[in-house]
């Protein structure tokens, strides 16, 4: 990524900010390929069942950073994709963006006093990882000023989702998180260059699709105990439980930040 590259992307996002009549987007984009079916770690939950937790986990959030007094106001847009033969919607009564009003007035689940447990349904991981239907499935409805988050537990399989992944990167911010649940793999959080990857080609192109983080959401990293540097990307490799719900916490604050008031210029060296 050049550095007029690099310039242009902070320009976009410094410009966008959310209002009522134009909510700030974020779209999950979710593996849920039969790999999920696995142990994540010794959390006793299935990767499926802990990425459903964290991604559930970040909803809650919106949801809760968008109440005003009594009122619940629309300030989000929320898109869930999944991928693993196919791409679909996570919810398929729910293909596009939905408001965060829609979502807090009627989550998928509700315990006996009507209190919302799960916005959003579980995982039901099966088939392969078709990253690149995920990707262009995405792009058919790209909002470019949006923040997307992929989720993977491992590599790709069918046509290689290189370029619409760059696509995706270059229109937004683009995040992505690696859990494998192998407590024996390295992880890798916020890396500068590839120097820092596992010297395997699924690490680089997690690197080369990732955004640079700006210098606020540097900041907001490390209020959350992750490292992160001026040059780092968005990028966590082999992320452990703890990691990945750091992770949530820190994107709810960095949408927060981004849409709703203080700019945001790059933190890579130029």
């Amino acid at each position: 990524m050049t550095a007029e590259t690099n310039d242009s992307i902070a320009a976009l996002r410094t410009q966008v900010r959310a209002t009522r009549a134009d909510p700030a987007p974020v779209c999950f984009v979710i593996d849920n390929s039969a790999s999920l079916k696995g142990m994540y770690g010794l959390t006793g939950l299935t990767k499926a069942q802990a990425v459903h937790q964290a991604t559930d986990r970040l909803v809650h959030a919106l949801a809760d950073s968008s109440i005003e007094g009594s009122d619940l106001v629309q300030r989000f847009s929320v898109r869930l994709l999944t991928f693993a033969t196919d791409a679909q919607p996570l919810d398929p009564k729910h293909p596009g963006w939905r408001s965060i009003e829609d979502i807090a007035k009627h989550p998928y689940s509700v315990d006996s006093d009507d209190f919302p447990v799960n916005y959003i349904p579980p995982l039901e991981p099966n088939g392969r990882t078709n990253a690149k239907a995920g990707a262009d499935l995405v792009l058919e409805d790209f909002r470019p000023e949006g923040m997307y988050i992929t989720i993977w537990d491992g590599g790709w399989t069918g046509e290689d989702p290189g370029e619409s992944m760059k696509r995706i990167r270059d229109g937004a911010h683009s995040s992505h998180v690696l859990i494998t649940g192998s407590e024996c793999a390295p992880e890798v959080i916020f890396p500068t260059s590839t120097d820092d990857l596992p010297q395997t080609k699924q690490a680089r192109e997690l690197f080369e699709w990732s955004s640079p983080l700006s210098i606020q959401e540097i900041e907001q990293a490390r209020e959350f105990g992750l490292d992160a540097r001026p040059g780092s990307r968005s990028m966590i490799l082999n992320a452990s439980p703890e990691v990945l719900l750091a992770f949530i916490d820190m994107a709810t604050r960095s949408v927060e930040d981004t849409f709703f008031g203080r700019d945001l210029s790059l933190g890579e060296s130029r």
